[in-house]
């Protein structure tokens, strides 16, 4: 499913390989870039409706996050999946494949939020090449989740065994096969509010790339990234001069949207909030740009139609 598109180009960060993306803008005029930063199990294709509605409103970049995309994993060298580790990718992404002419909007995705934030907090002199953050569905802390209990210690249990190197092997040879997951993500299907009204071909593609992204994703980054945001990771007491925007979702079935608003209140510089009428934490699958740009805020759209005519960070 790794796509030919001739827009996606070879990337390097410390010896691992991966790829991204540049969309140019629809409008010639527009001064804005973004910089996309998914969370996990993504790759640059299932992102592609995404970037081609941000399109809209300036030029795109996105660059595989290592572990994930097909990237290879930093434990080829040795390293551990930290956010520092992270942060130093997205540094590396600024000096080797961003203009550095170019205004700069960051766009972090739930995990990917957490990778922005701590770039943001480690690199304060890039911070005159950056207009502003958006978090889509992104969190700070630990304490964001709010889950069943059942699920909790299901998602615990299952992160700190992949996050060795045995339990990575043993659940990529056992249970992230394709003749398993699909069964199990098509029944999935069926027990969950958020497929409801989706054409059942759509739900068979569905079950198909999520089988083929646990494939080609690496199970112990996956385990070790997952730990450290369900038990670890806390940036809600960081202090960044940097204007954000929060795109949440009320009824997130993993996060307490309202903790996360007033986190980010108490973090950044300033925080434009605006909900998001999804069903869960993130959009099952969209096949256009579209449909994308429809479940955007209008005054969001028209915030990000506006001219740049310098940073908006002092």
């Amino acid at each position: 499913m790794f796509s030919d598109d001739p827009r996606i180009k070879p990337y390097e960060f410390r010896g691992l390989h991966g790829r991204y993306i540049y969309i140019p803008s629809k409008d010639k005029n527009s001064k804005r870039t973004f910089l996309t930063v998914y969370g996990q199990h993504a790759t640059i294709e299932r992102c592609i409706a995404l970037l081609e509605a941000l399109a809209h409103f300036g030029d795109v970049y996105l660059v595989d996050t290592p572990g994930f995309g097909g990237m290879e994993p930093s434990y080829k060298i040795k390293e551990y999946p930290s956010l520092d580790f992270y942060a130093d990718h997205i540094k590396n992404i600024f000096d080797t494949v961003l203009p550095a002419n170019q205004p700069i909007t960051l766009l972090g995705i739930s995990f990917g939020w957490e990778i922005i934030t701590t770039f943001l907090d480690k690199n304060a002199a890039y911070f005159p090449r950056i207009t502003e953050a958006i978090s889509f569905v992104g969190f700070m802390t630990y304490k964001d989740f709010e889950v069943a209990l059942w699920l909790e210690y299901l998602l615990k249990f299952v992160s700190i065994t992949a996050k060795t190197w045995v339990g990575s092997k043993i659940y990529r040879y056992t249970f992230f096969q394709d003749f398993i997951l699909k069964p199990f993500y098509l029944y999935y299907s069926k027990k969950t509010p958020r497929f409801i009204g989706v054409d059942p071909s759509e739900v068979r593609r569905h079950a198909a790339e999520q089988s083929w992204l646990w494939r080609i994703n690496d199970i112990r980054t996956h385990g070790a990234t997952s730990w450290d945001y369900l038990m670890n990771n806390d940036l809600a007491s960081l202090k960044i001069a940097m204007p954000i925007i929060h795109l949440g979702v009320p009824h997130d079935h993993y996060l307490d949207n309202k903790k996360i608003v007033a986190e980010m209140q108490a973090v950044f510089k300033s925080v434009m909030v605006y909900e998001l009428q999804l069903a869960s934490h993130a959009p099952v699958a969209f096949e256009s740009p579209e449909e994308i740009l429809a479940f955007i805020p209008t005054e969001l759209q028209t915030y990000l139609l506006a001219d740049l005519v310098e940073s908006k960070v002092d």
